[in-house]
């Protein structure tokens, strides 16, 4: 009998397991709030909506022609967009399929098997999934629960040394929506620098706070910093799966090297740009889901939340001190009451006692939920 073919995949691949807290629902008809995923509830711009009803006919003829490579009129508009917060070239700028996939690209430049990279915990885990894909080593630093899960800048600038050769901070912070104040991250931006470390800022959520708060306000100080922005969440454009990097020398031109040319449709592009112009529903979005968001969290009693920023839409939610202990899983009890979460246990440094919640688009029916929730809890 002719032995199975058996491919021969990268071996440190062979016990490797990507995590994941994108998940179906067990029982979707069920479900009576939708918080899970990180999309704007207030789905995107209606001037965005407006041109892709216009039935523009340039558009329409689109679909038989590859993308505009290298995508210089977005990148022209990505930098007349910062204009006021840093003059950043579009030399400086590249585009992708969405931030996630720019990840896993800056990765592919930056990091080799036995590479060590460093980052805290809790935060966005499809990138240490991406980095162990490559078979880098990641290094975590926990945030500690007892304060609310605020990170301690000067603890994390002691943990970077030379040998790290990449360190990731997501900004604001997914699942806490916590924000990191400029001088923090300007803190460890100069570490990096000193240890030969690149720092990647990931600010897929930073839409929702004021451009001068962003690291791309610090880009043109520190040659070691890459930021990473996507339409997908201020913007509301998740489905269009557009997303960009500040990236400067030598980085900019591996990232040509490693990265797919046409990797954004003629559509992402021409829809994320029109984006841009409307800067009145981002200020909007932030409105609506402070207020909301407000709302939620000064009426909760039984659960409590870790330290988060009152404009970004998502939150970390625990059950009170000792439930975790009792074999309360705050994910299965809020999809019993019909509430679509994403696990704590998805997230390392959280567990089965927390949850990440998106602000919904109305206060009800997940503030009533929430109530049932806690008097459950008692």
């Amino acid at each position: 009998m002719e032995k199975a073919f058996t491919p021969r995949i990268r071996s440190f691949l062979n016990n490797y397991e990507k995590p994941c807290y994108v998940k179906e629902s067990q029982e979707p008809s069920k479900i009576i709030v939708d918080c899970a995923l990180g999309v704007n509830p207030f789905g995107c711009s209606p001037s965005v909506a407006a041109f892709l009803k216009s039935g523009d006919t340039a558009l329409l003829d689109a679909f038989s022609h590859y993308p505009a490579y290298p995508y210089t009129s977005l990148r022209q508009a990505v930098s007349r967009y910062w204009m006021g917060t840093a003059a950043i070239g579009i030399d400086e700028i590249r585009v992708g399929l969405g931030s996630m996939a720019m990840i896993d690209m800056l990765c592919k430049c930056l990091v080799d098997p036995g590479s060590r990279v460093l980052g805290f915990v809790p935060q966005f885990p499809d990138f240490s999934a991406t980095v162990m894909s490559f078979g880098g080593v990641y290094e975590t630093f926990p945030l500690d629960a007892s304060r609310d899960y605020r990170l301690d800048v000067d603890g994390f600038c002691g943990a970077i040394t030379g040998e790290h050769r990449l360190v990731y901070m997501d900004n604001p912070n997914n699942p806490t929506g916590q924000v990191f104040p400029l001088e923090a991250i300007a803190k460890v931006a100069a570490r990096c620098r000193e240890n030969g470390a690149v720092l990647m800022v990931d600010e897929a959520y930073a839409d929702y706070i004021d451009k001068s708060e962003t690291a791309v306000a610090l880009f043109p100080e520190f040659e070691n910093l890459c930021v990473l922005r996507t339409f997908s969440k201020g913007f509301g454009l998740a489905g269009l799966r557009v997303g960009y990097a500040f990236l400067h020398e030598p980085l900019a031109s591996c990232y040509d090297r490693v990265s797919y040319i046409f990797s954004v449709s003629t559509h992402g592009a021409a829809l994320a740009e029109q984006a841009l112009l409307d800067e009145g529903f981002i200020k909007k979005s932030r409105e609506s889901v402070s207020r909301i968001k407000g709302e939620l969290l000064s009426l909760l009693t039984r659960l409590r939340v870790a330290h988060t920023h009152p404009e970004v839409p998502i939150f970390t939610l625990l059950a009170a001190s000792g439930l975790a202990d009792d074999g309360v899983s705050l994910h299965s009890l809020l999809e019993k009451h019909g509430v679509k979460s994403e696990a704590g246990e998805d997230f390392e440094n959280l567990g089965k006692h927390a949850v990440r919640l998106r602000v919904p688009k109305e206060t009800e029916p997940l503030l009533s939920i929430l109530r049932d929730v806690e008097r459950e809890l008692r």
